[in-house]
């Protein structure tokens, strides 16, 4: 059988008529003389058509996908789209997230969206580098490394609102894990989270791995009653009702809401299969606004509304809090008023980093190894990381010549390649001892006073923070 036992043996005698009538064709059709490609297609239909009646467990979608011999199909696209449409009427349906073949780029069977589970499902896209801000806006097992990822990805420093949010949700992910157990708790941390479609993906989710959880399932049918997405209850109601078969209590409150929310006259097989559709779905109509069209005059009064900038601080308080900011600060002042960067004209880099080409792009800064470095650095204040990329690496002496053209360096992210620099020199750029990553393979770094080579320990001490070292030759 393809359920286990104990799933079977949990079943109302109802829905064991139907999953025994099910098996047996199963059996039938794996005996017969038809070939093996033909054995596969009939059992997979056999599948489709009791989904049609009942919500079908997981082990029948992964039996289906597993019956899918690559060999059979003339070219890989086509046998992706078959994957793809098991996948995304399973999960429409019955509540199946394949994340196994969604880690491998399956994300068109979701609708080409990002699945937002607390298991993340997302790691195509994480292996890729392709985290986005969508990424750190929920909590799951991946976001620590995930925001690791943005903020080397990133051109610009990361919002502050972003990062607030993201150490609530990692704060909130480790309370929804400490209480999987107490469904109750679960489903009302769920709700902190403040979006909908999270507490959806993830109720589905789980109910998906465990049908016999009646308290999730009626949790869940009054969150979508008080939230009014009435086409989802009616939804869940069908599911619910097609797999507790003999639940007649259940049967009548679904009949009732039909009947309330206007769906009295349609059949329950053409609901299940085709779903509801809400009154903004049915709506295609978009609204827009209209664009003004720019008023000139506003530009010959421009310099007639000058007015100089005067402070209400004296100006050495001004000087002080300039020469004693931080990034964040400085790049709000600069921001408020031009008067600050022409006292302090100091640019802010986010990342820098060697390529093939010269590219500036928001805040970052990408040159070739063989840029003149006085063309594009003077007093630079570089905040977030430093990427010497292999095979873009500089002469050896790259980076010595660029720090005298700092201002100051609290980059999180340090990748050398082959490069020779003193260690007072690697202290200007890790004395901040904010360091993530400090990646040094085939540098050499020498102590000018001893005349040897700075041991790692000497390095290790201005990193607390460090979550990753290498100093390996290779």
């Amino acid at each position: 059988m393809t359920l286990s036992k104990e799933f079977y043996n949990q079943c109302c005698p109802s829905y064991q008529k139907a999953v025994n009538k099910l098996e047996k064709s199963i059996v039938d059709i794996s005996l017969s003389n038809d070939s093996q490609e033909a054995k596969s297609h009939k059992i997979r239909a056999a599948v489709f058509n009791f989904s049609k009646y009942y919500l079908t467990p997981l082990e029948y979608w992964y039996l289906c996908l597993r019956l899918i011999d690559k060999k059979s199909f003339d070219n890989h696209e086509n046998w992706r789209k078959s994957v793809c449409e098991i996948i995304k009427h399973a999960y429409f349906q019955h509540f199946f997230y394949g994340h196994i073949y969604d880690s491998f780029g399956y994300s068109e069977a979701y609708g080409n969206k990002i699945v937002q589970l607390l298991e993340f499902q997302n790691k195509y896209k994480y292996r890729l580098m392709n985290i986005t801000e969508q990424d750190l806006n929920y909590p799951h097992d991946h976001l620590k490394k995930c925001f690791c990822k943005f903020e080397k990805k990133t051109f610009r420093l990361p919002p502050f609102k972003l990062v607030k949010r993201y150490e609530k949700m990692k704060e909130l992910y480790s309370k929804i894990k400490s209480v999987e157990g107490n469904v109750d708790e679960w489903f009302k941390l769920l709700l902190e989270v403040g979006d909908n479609v999270f507490v959806k993906e993830n109720v589905e989710y789980r109910l998906g791995r465990d049908f016999f959880n009646v308290k999730l399932w009626k949790l869940y049918i009054d969150f979508l009653k008080d939230s009014k997405e009435y086409p989802r209850l009616l939804e869940v109601y069908s599911k619910y009702c097609r797999f507790f078969l003999d639940d007649n209590e259940m049967l009548i409150k679904y009949k009732e809401e039909m009947i309330e929310h206007g769906y009295s006259d349609v059949p329950l097989d053409e609901i299940f299969e085709c779903g509801f559709v809400s009154d903004e779905e049915k709506s295609s109509s978009v609204e827009t606004k209209e664009i003004l069209p720019f008023e000139k005059s506003i530009c010959s009064s421009f310099y007639e509304k000058s007015r100089i900038q005067d402070f209400s601080l004296p100006k050495p308080l001004i000087a002080y809090i300039l020469d004693n900011s931080d990034h964040r600060i400085l790049r709000k002042l600069f921001s408020s008023c031009k008067y600050f960067y022409f006292k302090k004209q100091t640019p802010i880099c986010y990342s820098f980093r060697t390529g093939s080409e010269i590219i500036f792009n928001a805040e970052s800064l990408t040159l070739k190894p063989t840029s003149n470095q006085e063309f594009f650095f003077k007093d630079t204040f570089i905040t977030g990381g430093i990427y010497l990329k292999y095979p873009f690496q500089p002469e050896v002496t790259f980076i010595s010549n660029l720090i005298p053209r700092l201002y100051r360096c609290e980059a999180k992210y340090i990748k050398f390649y082959k490069q020779n620099m003193s260690f007072e020199e690697l202290k200007f750029l890790i004395k901040h001892r904010g360091v993530v990553q400090l990646h040094l393979p085939n540098c050499k770094i020498m102590d000018e006073k001893e005349n040897d080579f700075v041991s790692l320990e000497q390095i290790m001490a201005y990193l607390p923070n460090v979550k990753s070292v290498n100093t390996k030759k290779m």
